[in-house]
């Protein structure tokens, strides 16, 4: 990982994510009924990594700005998720 430190058990976010096998988006924690990850978290994204149609982890991402996993998230850091994944042929896996 980079960044946070895990804690000891995965948030209601990561959970949400894992159990639903989709993109979870909060985009202020404000206006969520979820709780934060850590303090100082306004906004995150989970996004499910899958291998051989299992979920086999979670990408966790967080942000101190509410709306930052907005469209263009979503157009430009997708897409270079996806080159990475391309570019490293010993890591097959797909976000849904």
């Amino acid at each position: 990982y980079v960044g946070d430190i895990p804690g000891q058990s995965p948030s209601a976010l990561e959970e949400k994510g894992y159990i639903s096998g989709e993109i979870n988006v909060v985009a202020d924690f404000d206006q969520s009924d979820l709780p934060r990850p850590h303090e100082s978290v306004q906004a995150a994204v989970v996004l499910p990594v899958v291998y051989r149609q299992r979920i086999s982890g979670l990408i966790c991402l967080h942000s101190h700005n509410a709306d930052h996993y907005g469209r263009r998230f979503f157009c430009v850091g997708l897409t270079h998720l996806a080159i990475f994944f391309v570019k490293t042929p010993s890591v097959l896996v797909s976000v849904r």
